[in-house]
């Protein structure tokens, strides 16, 4: 590398860790928010089969949403496609289960398997777009990597788990995410001074 070439690369690397630092409180706050989501989930699943589908159902509507609205306007964030999409898929899901929560615990089970799957995916491509920015990556690739060890938990459980497992299992997911993205804004470093 010519020492053109790496005034380059640092200016490239100063600028997008000021991107980000600029960015640093939305993304925290959308950490702490899709946590308490999480949390939410965990904890109120409990009562009903029928509420466990409908609450999952909005969880995912209202998550996906925020998710969106968040993302949508970081367009120069590395992974940007990837966890807009990711977002699409949640409220997508969340219609589904909303307009139809009891046709079977089952299928909504499998569809929720589903859905971490994919999400798992995007996440770790995300994390892969970010590693070359912050070192705060990581907790990107552990959410991913969190959502394929809950899949495989789904999947080894059934029939019998699916009952009460959507509600503990998507409030993990959100409880991840959400952690995951506190961590990687506490990552980000300052913004420098100009």
């Amino acid at each position: 590398m010519t020492r053109t070439d790496f005034t380059l690369h640092n200016d490239l690397l100063g600028e997008v860790s000021d991107a980000f630092a600029a960015r640093r409180k939305p993304i925290y706050a959308l950490g702490v928010i899709l946590f308490a989501l999480g949390v939410l989930a965990v904890a109120l699943p409990i009562y009903s089969t029928l509420f466990v589908g409908i609450f999952i159902g909005w969880i995912f509507i209202i998550a996906g949403i925020v998710r969106f609205l968040w993302f949508v306007r970081l367009r120069d964030f590395p992974g940007y496609w990837w966890l807009l999409i990711s977002s699409i898929l949640f409220v997508v899901l969340g219609l589904l289960i909303v307009a139809r929560p009891m046709p079977g615990l089952l299928t909504l089970t499998l569809l929720l398997t589903f859905v971490f799957s994919i999400e798992g995916a995007f996440a770790l491509l995300a994390a892969l777009d970010l590693k070359k920015h912050s070192s705060g990556w990581i907790w990107i690739l552990i959410s991913g990597l969190v959502n394929f060890a809950l899949v495989a938990l789904i999947l080894s459980g059934l029939p019998a788990t699916a009952s009460w497992i959507l509600g503990i299992f998507a409030g993990v997911n959100l409880i991840f995410f959400g952690f995951s993205l506190v961590m990687f804004t506490a990552a980000i470093p300052r913004k420098s001074p100009h």
